[in-house]
């Protein structure tokens, strides 16, 4: 007798369908979106970072600047009392430092900067090495925006002040050397030119400090925007991910309690094998249309198709199993 083999090995099953496929890709669409959302945020975390440490950059070259101007008013003053020419010197040597840093703006304003005339004029301003591609950066990209545009225009107004200041020290060293004293307008227009430097510096420096703090107060929103973007996103599609979870083994439940009752049932016989035509599994039906029981399922040599197949059927058994894993 020959009785029909009611469940196939696995490969022999069709192909996945593509339907069942959709929850993959959904767990792939989920780590990608994951992924953006943490590049994207360590993206905005490296930009506000650079932009910071470029502003910190610009507020200690202002004190340099600063520094250098005053240290010149100081010297100059000097001079103009002693006539000492190593005074007059100290007053080059510390003017110097802005003079430096006008270099590097005026290059940086050019079309097609020299970058090496750029890097002598902040070295010059007294600038650390390791500032410099910042400032220069930072510069080319945002002089002419918001904060840096404000701070720009007043750091090319003191330049302006800081050449009218140089050229009113050239003619004061002229006339010390023709022996004629500094007369009161002069003197006077020394100390206006040292009070507008003074308020132009206080005014540079507040306004990169205003910068600073809307680039931290920015960096803040997006930092925990994108906290927040990425725990929201992260609880909704999880919680989405479980309840498909859930549902998909509910229902894997119910079809093998379904499948169970039907094999216990005994209304018809039902057996389980391997590719090799080993039989695993067979219900009390299936065995009593046999004349079997369990032991000769799981004894030593146990089932296979191959031992109660008739002689006659034996052929389409043989077509049936691959034979690369038949016994």
């Amino acid at each position: 007798m020959r009785f029909p083999k009611i469940f196939a090995h696995p490969s022999t099953y069709p192909p996945y369908p593509r339907a069942e496929q959709a929850p993959a890709r959904k767990m792939y669409a989920v780590v990608a979106l994951f992924t953006a959302i943490v590049l994207g945020s360590l993206g905005v975390n490296h930009f506000c970072a650079q932009a910071l440490d470029s502003v910190r950059a610009y507020i200690a070259g202002e004190g340099l600047w600063s520094k250098g101007q005053k240290t010149a008013f100081i010297h100059l003053l000097r001079y103009l009392s002693s006539h000492d020419e190593a005074d007059y010197q100290a007053f080059q040597q510390a003017i110097a430092i802005p003079l430096g840093d006008r270099q590097a703006r005026l290059e940086l304003d050019r079309p097609e900067p020299d970058p090496g005339r750029v890097r002598a004029g902040f070295l010059g301003g007294g600038n650390h090495p390791d500032d410099i591609e910042a400032l220069v950066s930072f510069y080319q990209r945002y002089h002419a925006i918001g904060y840096m545009r404000q701070a720009v225009a007043t750091w090319a107004e003191g330049d302006r002040h800081l050449l009218a200041l140089l050229a009113l020290a050239e003619r004061l060293h002229r006339e010390a050397l023709d022996g004629i004293p500094p007369d009161a307008d002069s003197l006077r227009e020394l100390e206006t030119l040292n009070q507008r430097l003074s308020t132009l510096e206080a005014a540079f420096s507040s306004t990169l400090g205003a910068a600073s703090r809307w680039v931290n107060h920015l960096t803040q929103i997006l930092t925990y925007a994108s906290v927040a973007l990425f725990l929201g996103l992260g609880l909704s599609l999880s919680l989405l991910i479980i309840r498909k979870v859930h549902r998909a083994e509910r229902t894997l439940y119910d079809s093998e309690a379904r499948f169970r009752h039907v094999v216990d049932s005994n209304m018809i016989g039902i057996v389980f094998w391997r590719r090799d035509g080993k039989i695993l599994e067979a219900n009390q039906a299936f065995l009593r249309m046999l004349g079997y029981d369990e032991a000769d399922i799981h004894g030593l040599d146990g089932l296979s198709w191959q031992s109660i197949t008739p002689e006659e059927y034996a052929g389409l058994d043989r077509d049936a199993l691959p034979p690369t894993k038949r016994n």
